[in-house]
């Protein structure tokens, strides 16, 4: 980063350090938490975006989870503007709902972004970091046409996702496929 003056209430100039953004190559989808379709546990779902401490995503960036099941291709059931977050000290994104009230749990050295998004999909499902020249809401379908391949103007970024069944299951954006035995 480069420091910058800034003038302060007394007049005198500070040096403040300003983020720097980042390029699609400078992060990725470090972790994500899944827990089962319990109530009890959804809150402690999160995702982690992996950078360099102090750098800024890009705007219009995001952590969604996308529907892979038959019949709801392409719908994103959980979503978090992510665009303009700074990395926290340990280079970390930490993506939560904004009911998070998991025990025990902390997120020292990440930024944590909250969303009110409840729960991450289940199922066939993508979980990724993706860019889109339009804002993206939760229920929104980016595979209107069903043909397994993200609408123009969203891009996949990074981020991986798992199938059940391969004859009816979607997984987006090139994204590494876990299936049911591969575990």
């Amino acid at each position: 980063t480069t420091p910058t003056d800034t003038a302060t209430p007394t007049g005198t100039a500070t040096a403040t350090n300003t983020p720097t953004p980042v390029t699609a190559a400078n992060f990725v989808l470090n972790e994500v938490e899944v827990d089962t379709p319990n109530l009890a546990f959804e809150a402690c779902q999160y995702a982690e975006v992996s950078g360099t401490a102090g750098e800024i995503l890009p705007a219009n960036t995001y952590f969604v989870s996308v529907d892979g099941d038959s019949g709801q291709f392409g719908v994103i059931n959980y979503i978090a503007n992510i665009g303009g977050t700074v990395f926290g000290t340990n280079g970390t994104i930490t993506v939560i709902t904004d009911t998070d009230t998991c025990a025990g749990r902390s997120y020292t050295g990440s930024t944590v972004v909250s969303t009110n998004s409840i729960a991450m999909g289940f199922g066939a499902e993508t979980y990724m970091i993706a860019s889109s020249t339009t804002t993206l809401t939760e229920g929104q379908d980016l595979d209107v046409n069903n043909d397994g391949v993200l609408d123009a103007g969203v891009t996949a970024i990074d981020g991986i996702g798992w199938i059940y069944n391969q004859a009816n299951n979607v997984v987006y954006g090139g994204a590494p496929v876990l299936k049911e035995g591969d575990i």
